[in-house]
């Protein structure tokens, strides 16, 4: 999955992305 917000990979489960923080659902 990728984050809309700063486009780096993240964990189709996460609910934040790592790198940005936003949220991803």
């Amino acid at each position: 999955m990728i984050c809309p917000t700063c486009g780096n990979s993240v964990r189709a489960n996460s609910l934040y992305c790592r790198s940005c923080g936003a949220r991803l659902r």
